[in-house]
């Protein structure tokens, strides 16, 4: 999570220079530079070794590679503009599921007893720790075990979706409370609608990552790109060979690092920075049961969706 000298730092005018500096350890341009150096050795092997000795009159004008750069260009730019897209959506429902964990404990802290309400937050705060794992692949024992009891963990774990399980916790918990009289029917539904509001912000972070950008596109847009810088060495014979090198790579380079972006951004989770998300859920539903019983409202107070 960004804070305000994070922000200042991003700004500075002297990014230029640090964006130059740390150029070769690049993430983007490790991923890509294989894929550039090969167009490069085509580009090599055309005007050294294939045109000179095979097509020694051949000469592809540059027009007509021109010609198709705007269709690279716009279908690069669709790309990217919808893969943002999905970050922003992404970014929107983990947003909404840190409010809606807060307003579930602030409920919890309200119209419980203290020990209780932290009984009912343990499942909630791990909901985000679950999550991830689910989005990244990555396992959660340790966090289960360590906030649930054995056997809510063993639950927990043998669930094909997790988080599931903790919201059917979650649930019954409230619901035995709800029978012996400790929470009110308001407060009981309140609750209720907040798991709700939890369920579909959890459903929307799983339909942007089981439903991708239609693969046909992404195929069609790495061909056409593909072939663009194929035939780019083709109008480039008559200029020196360094020149066309350079200019090779550097053309590969912008292009497929375009590309590129856009295919890391597709699939948000992986550069979200959950881990933050994650604590700031545990922190915020500890925050809320740690500060004492509040004032009883008329009626809970509830976030729409």
């Amino acid at each position: 999570m960004w804070t305000l000298s994070d922000w200042k730092r991003h700004q500075a005018t002297s990014r230029y220079f640090r964006h130059i500096v740390k150029w070769p350890i690049s993430t983007t341009f490790r991923l890509i530079s294989p894929v550039c150096l090969i167009f490069t050795l085509w580009s090599y092997l055309w005007i050294k070794h294939i045109m000179p000795n095979f097509f020694p009159s051949f000469l592809l004008p540059l027009s007509a590679v021109s010609l198709t750069s705007s269709a690279v260009a716009l279908l690069l730019t669709l790309r990217t503009n919808q893969s943002l897209a999905r970050l922003a959506e992404a970014r929107e429902g983990l947003g909404t599921l840190v409010a809606h964990s807060r307003d579930t404990a602030a409920i919890l802290n309200a119209y419980l007893p203290k020990s209780s309400a932290v009984r009912g937050c343990r499942p909630l705060s791990i909901l985000g720790w679950v999550l991830k794992s689910q989005l990244r692949g990555e396992p959660c024992l340790d966090v289960t075990e360590a906030m649930l009891s054995s056997e809510e963990s063993e639950y927990v774990q043998g669930q094909r979706k997790k988080w599931t399980g903790l919201l059917r916790i979650i649930r019954t918990f409230v619901a035995e409370k709800a029978q012996d009289g400790t929470l009110n029917n308001m407060a009981h539904g309140a609750i209720l609608d907040q798991i709700s509001y939890l369920n579909m912000s959890i459903g929307r972070c799983e339909r942007i990552f089981s439903s991708p950008t239609p693969p046909t596109y992404t195929r069609h847009t790495s061909r056409v790109l593909v072939l663009w810088l194929i035939l780019l060495p083709l109008g480039l014979s008559k200029v020196t060979l360094p020149v066309a090198l350079v200019a090779q790579f550097l053309t590969s380079y912008v292009l497929l690092g375009i590309d590129e972006i856009g295919v890391e951004l597709e699939q948000p989770f992986q550069i979200i920075p959950l881990n933050s998300l994650c604590m700031a859920i545990m922190r915020d539903c500890f925050d809320e049961v740690g500060e004492g019983r509040m004032a009883l409202p008329t009626s809970p107070t509830t976030t729409t969706p």
